[in-house]
């Protein structure tokens, strides 16, 4: 992926819309606002970060799409597992559900790989196409 300098502030979606667009998308299943995407982890009297899934130094946006809510240790293990490649944003998008283990619940009827692999391809294509 390239660098892109984006010279735009910030437009966080609220935490709100961030859980209730996962929620919806049949990745998460909670409404906390404050539970760690990945571990679950609940805060106690303050927000866990949203961490951009394309950061913006490559282009992603801040769109409750690009968008989890993660605790500052999962955070920082999301960026190191991601890391700085040349990897394209399909690639990515697909490493991140796989990290999350998420697969859209509509494609878990079967637990098959060709169900896995078909919803990660749906996931890229539904997210790929505006970094592009």
């Amino acid at each position: 992926m390239e660098h892109v300098y984006q010279d735009t502030p910030r437009r966080y979606p609220s935490r709100t819309a961030i859980v209730d667009f996962w929620r919806e998308n049949g990745c998460i299943s909670h409404t906390n606002i404050r539970q760690c995407f990945k571990c679950n982890h609940v805060a106690n009297g303050y927000h866990h970060q949203r961490a951009h899934i394309i950061p913006r130094m490559y282009g992603g946006t801040d769109d409750a799409k690009n968008i989890a809510i993660l605790c500052g240790w999962c955070h920082k293990t999301q960026e190191f597992y991601l890391g700085e490649d040349s990897r394209t944003y399909e690639e990515v998008i697909a490493d991140f559900y796989k990290w999350m283990g998420w697969v859209p619940r509509l494609l878990c009827i079967d637990s098959g790989q060709l169900l896995l692999d078909q919803a990660l391809e749906q996931a890229v294509n539904e997210i790929a196409p505006e970094f592009e």
